[in-house]
């Protein structure tokens, strides 16, 4: 045929649309586990918790990575209690287990 039909046209985009998509989400990937690797480098004391990655990725929507891991350590670091990431939890009366 000499001409394309929009059937022909989206079967050819579509693996070029996923390729980029793909490239989009391995960058933040890469740059999300760079801010979380640092951190850990920076503050081993405190290291990795779970959840951490949402935080990291939540702001990595609004500014750039430096930004965002200076944000992420401020808030890890400052904004919580301090037995926060202690290795025994506690009970609502304040004992431990």
């Amino acid at each position: 045929p000499t001409s394309f039909s929009r059937k022909d046209l989206v079967s050819f985009l579509t693996p070029l649309h996923a390729t980029k998509e793909e490239e989009k989400e391995k960058k933040i990937l890469d740059v999300l586990g760079r801010i979380l690797r640092a951190f850990v480098v920076r503050r081993p004391a405190i290291g990795y918790s779970q959840g951490m990655n949402s935080i990291a990725l939540f702001l990595l929507a609004f500014m750039d990575e430096e930004k965002a891991f200076w944000t992420f350590t401020y808030i890890i670091t400052s904004l919580r209690t301090p037995d926060f990431y202690s290795g025994v939890p506690f009970n609502m009366s304040g004992s431990g287990r």
